[in-house]
């Protein structure tokens, strides 16, 4: 649908203006996925990619589903991709070995 509550509308807003306040507050360690459909019409792609770019954290990815709308969670690629990537996140690190 075409439509959101005014109640919905604020929450968002009010999310962009914190998280746009305090992502520099993330620590170095902190891991993120961010998926994107290419046709969303809901959340423009735009402010995803300025937020991510943004982002001075180790482990980021974006990935972006460019025929997906805002439903990407129906799709079981999307699944599949999530879980892989977070099994990759929770590998512990690995130790370099010295000579």
């Amino acid at each position: 649908h075409d439509r959101v509550s005014v109640r919905f509308a604020s929450d968002l807003i009010g999310a962009r203006e914190r998280i746009a306040v305090h992502h520099k507050n993330l620590s170095k360690d902190f891991r993120l996925l961010m998926t994107h459909g290419g046709k969303d019409e809901v959340c423009p792609i735009g402010y995803a990619r300025e937020f991510y770019s943004k982002l001075q954290i180790r482990m980021k990815e974006f990935r972006e589903y460019p025929e997906h709308l805002h439903h990407l969670f129906h799709d079981p690629l999307v699944i599949d991709f999530g879980r892989d990537w977070l099994n990759r996140a929770l590998e512990p690190p690995r130790l370099v070995k010295r000579c």
